[in-house]
């Protein structure tokens, strides 16, 4: 506002108002309040370089300040004309939308407590240089209480925050629904699909449900989501079952061909929507080094400073030797690459069995038109016992040769307490994974393979809290899982158990390569079970479920010490020297 105008005015209406007692109250009013936006407005013209100028001006006032009241008289016409002048100055015109006029605080929750905000027009958004001038008067005119502004812009409506950025999705605005495009903002007379369904939009941009949602993929106009069972979006990485995607933070639509930050780390997507870290990358019990050109590493490669080799389908070697040129190599539990000369055992070796690349057999092998069954620790035949692999039951005899004598019962446990015992997890550590121990009383003494629940139940009493978390349910004992277990138990709990019971809950079991990423990234997915050896955690061989990982260590549920393991944070080198072999049990 000019500021010559304003002082000229204030000494009208002193004039006046002696003239006109009528006009005497309001015109007090107006005075005080045009003397105070003159003070600002000199306040503001000193900023920025121009102080010299209004000094010049104080000490040489014009001729306007000069004119005493009683010098002129003017009427009420000529104030209403200035009064008009000054507003006929004003570059941008402000209006109130009346259907968007209360934004959300929490940009998360879209709840919360509301504030009213302008909604900013340009009058000349058609010439660039006055719709400049105008968008830089506006952000400065702009002073609102929330974090949300709207600005209305080549002829739609943009959401953004405080900070400056563009919003998009569904947000909730004086009480009703509204969905803003990145590109196209505000939509309107349109079909979207956000969290709960897919909504249609009027003519205003209000949204009605058309369709409630359902778990699972939906698509519509070339872009695909997928439903939880709470009806909601997923966002960000996400693993529905059966492959790990990407999903827009906002929106919640799959992204394809691009790469996409999550935290420190980098994710790319393929066209399909298949995601995958850029470096090691673990999913369903293959880990690989991915490139950012959207290929796995194959051959051998040097990273950080040591060697690893990997197949044809990128999964990283260990525990075996692979030839590569003229060289050969043996890649360790860690995939880690040592030279070989390439004279290692084939055959029968006691009672072990080595395959031509020197690979020993484990599990159950055919050799020779025989069936055997070797032990997945030690590698050597499995003599004078019975054995269950893939739900199929085999008494083997002292020669190790393995007889099939039938199935095992993959009914589902009856659960719950059976008024045997008081409800209740052993203890509440507030995490993930609820918590038992096999030392709790309720069970401790009862019989378990060679003994008791306390001395040989780690593997019954870490399944048992596997299956409460990933199946949200709170009536599974591990005197539960133990019915289950006893088709496994020799002498404690057999491996086969964490690889095949889940699958009778409807969860998946995979192995997970002692490696730190892959460790961090199967967490994101499931409930991880690992067997560690004689060292800091136990004295023998032992299960015990990790639950999470954060701020670089890793929590363990230890079915055993439920202080000394289960208390403390442990770092990947302490677990990277003990664990033997580790699963990640999911959906």
């Amino acid at each position: 506002m000019n500021n010559k105008k304003i002082i000229a005015l204030l000494i009208c209406l002193s004039s006046f108002t002696s003239l006109s007692p009528s006009f005497a109250d309001g015109g007090k009013k107006l005075e005080e309040d045009l003397y105070q936006e003159s003070l600002y407005n000199e306040s503001i013209d000193n900023v920025g370089g121009d102080k010299d100028e209004a000094n010049i001006e104080k000490d040489n006032p014009s001729e306007d300040v000069k004119e005493t009241p009683s010098e002129k008289v003017i009427d009420e016409g000529e104030i209403r004309k200035i009064l008009k002048e000054i507003k006929e100055e004003d570059p941008i015109s402000y209006e109130q939308e009346e259907e968007i006029e209360e934004i959300s605080k929490d940009p998360k929750t879209n709840t919360g407590d509301t504030s009213s905000l302008p909604i900013v027009y340009y009058d000349t958004s058609d010439i660039d240089e006055i719709f400049k001038e105008n968008k830089q008067t506006a952000d400065e005119k702009i002073k609102v209480s929330g974090d949300y502004k709207l600005i209305n812009k080549d002829k739609t409506t943009y959401l953004y925050d405080k900070e400056g950025k563009k919003l998009s999705g569904k947000r909730e605005l004086s009480g009703k629904s509204y969905y803003f495009d990145k590109d196209k903002g505000l939509v309107k007379e349109s079909e979207v699909i956000a969290d709960g369904g897919k909504f249609a939009a009027n003519s205003s941009g209000e949204l009605t449900l058309v369709e409630k949602s359902k778990p699972g993929w939906i698509d519509l106009e070339g872009r695909s989501y997928f439903f939880q069972n709470d009806g909601k979006l997923a966002r960000g990485l996400y693993d529905t079952g059966t492959d790990r995607y990407f999903f827009d933070k906002e929106t919640g639509a799959m992204a394809r061909s691009e790469i996409n930050k999550k935290g420190f780390d980098r994710i790319y997507s393929e066209a399909n929507g298949i995601a995958h870290y850029i470096g090691w990358d673990y999913s369903k019990g293959k880990l690989g080094y991915f490139n950012e050109d959207g290929t796995y590493t194959k051959g051998l490669r040097t990273i950080d400073g040591i060697t690893y080799g990997f197949d044809e389908n990128g999964k990283i070697f260990n525990r075996q030797y692979k030839k590569f040129g003229n060289q050969w190599y043996y890649f360790n539990k860690y995939g880690e690459a040592s030279k070989h000369s390439g004279k290692f055992a084939k055959g029968w070796v006691g009672d072990r069995y080595y395959f031509s690349d020197g690979k020993p057999a484990e599990g159950l092998q055919k050799i020779g038109g025989v069936t055997y069954i070797f032990d997945e620790l030690t590698k050597e035949t499995m003599t004078n016992t019975t054995k269950v692999i893939n739900f199929n039951r085999y008494k083997l005899d002292s020669h190790g040769r393995a007889t099939f004598i039938g199935k095992i019962d993959t009914r589902q446990a009856v659960m719950g307490t059976r008024g045997l015992f008081k409800p209740g997890f052993s203890q509440y550590l507030n995490r993930k994974t609820p918590y038992f121990t096999q030392k709790d009383p309720r069970w401790a003494n009862r019989r378990f393979s060679n003994g008791t629940f306390s001395g040989y139940g780690c593997g019954p009493t870490a399944m048992a809290m596997v299956l409460s978390r990933e199946l949200h349910r709170n009536d599974i004992y591990p005197t539960n899982t133990a019915i289950d277990a006893n088709d496994y138990e020799n002498d404690g709990t057999e491996w086969q158990y964490f690889i095949e019971n889940p699958r009778m809950y409807g969860l998946n079991s995979y192995d997970v390569p002692v490696n730190k990423k892959a460790f961090i990234q199967a967490l994101e997915t499931g409930t991880m079970v690992v067997r560690v050896g004689p060292g800091y955690f136990i004295n023998g061989g032992h299960f015990m479920v990790i639950d999470s990982y954060k701020d670089g260590y890793f929590l363990i549920n230890d079915p055993y010490y439920s202080d000394k393991n289960t208390r403390e944070k442990h770092t990947f080198d302490r677990l990277k020297a003990e664990v033997t072999v580790a699963w990640i049990i999911k959906k």
